[in-house]
């Protein structure tokens, strides 16, 4: 990663130490709501922390790209992420197999686990691209 001044490693380690509570319920959909973006806008989430926004308005069509440079940024629970992107079962059912069977280094590079139930894991850097289909 490149190096940081110490006003971006202040935000990066405030949104680091806050990312435990993102992804419970989208905070933005009222004012994305008023936004008047056209059909199929491309769209930029910058400091999209765990996606939530991006996510958001690639569940409206939009493409999106996305990118932080918090670390570690703890993603919230895959379900949630299947609901936002309307996630058919079938696709579901595929990458929770491919979770089931990651192997060592991948659990170990993105710390993924379970908690209370739920999948969740770490991203160092989110960078990701959402477009519904």
């Amino acid at each position: 990663m490149a190096d940081l001044d110490p006003i971006q490693q202040a935000a990066r380690d405030h949104f680091a130490r806050q990312s435990a509570n993102y992804g419970a319920k989208h905070i933005l959909a009222a004012a994305v709501a008023t936004l008047a973006m056209p059909p199929c806008a491309r769209c930029v989430d910058v400091a999209a922390a765990t996606g939530h926004t991006g996510l958001y308005l690639a569940s409206l069509g939009h493409d999106v790209t996305l990118s932080d440079i918090a670390e570690p940024m703890k993603q919230p629970d895959l379900e949630w992420y299947f609901e936002t992107a309307a996630t058919p079962p079938a696709n579901r059912e595929a990458v929770i197999e491919l979770v089931r069977n990651a192997p060592g280094e991948a659990r170990e590079a993105f710390r993924l686990a379970e908690e209370a139930g739920k999948i969740i894991w770490w991203w160092s850097r989110l960078t990701l691209t959402a477009r519904k289909e």
